[in-house]
């Protein structure tokens, strides 16, 4: 799935990528349950930190599978907070609708960064955007 991120403030920000997470809505409205596990820790590379420049945008993938379980049941997933994974399981085909929310509530973070190929290091991230958002609900048919 594409994301887009707009920067309109006259600051620059880092979004931490592996933050946006799914809410997945059921052929009712409900609110499907999934859930978000960390089994590791990872490596950052730059590119899941980027920094946007006022009033510049930034498109990017969110890493996501759908797969069968058995015949009438889905499981979706996706990556999450470096090494972790967002996963619903038991869905069956049908009609939802899905959105990505983003919620950060530090200004800098640790993380073990990597560049250029070179070995990872514990490096202190600086500039994240403070707040949450969502995107707009959008159709996701599944058969």
């Amino acid at each position: 799935m594409k994301g887009l991120i707009t920067n309109t403030t006259k600051i620059p920000y880092r979004f931490d990528l592996q933050f946006f997470l799914p809410d997945l809505l059921d052929s009712k409205g409900n609110l499907f349950k999934g859930g978000v596990n960390q089994n590791i820790k990872t490596e950052v590379q730059e590119t899941d930190i980027p920094l946007i420049m006022p009033g510049e945008t930034l498109e990017f993938f969110i890493d996501n599978k759908l797969r069968w379980y058995n015949q009438n049941c889905l499981i979706f997933s996706g990556k999450a907070f470096y090494g972790g994974f967002w996963t619903f399981t038991y869905i069956s085909p049908g009609d939802y609708k899905i959105r990505f929310r983003y919620g950060n509530s530090l200004e800098k973070r640790e993380v073990l960064l990597s560049k250029n190929n070179s070995p990872a290091r514990r490096q202190e991230i600086g500039q994240l955007w403070i707040g949450e958002a969502t995107t707009s609900f959008v159709d996701l048919k599944l058969n």
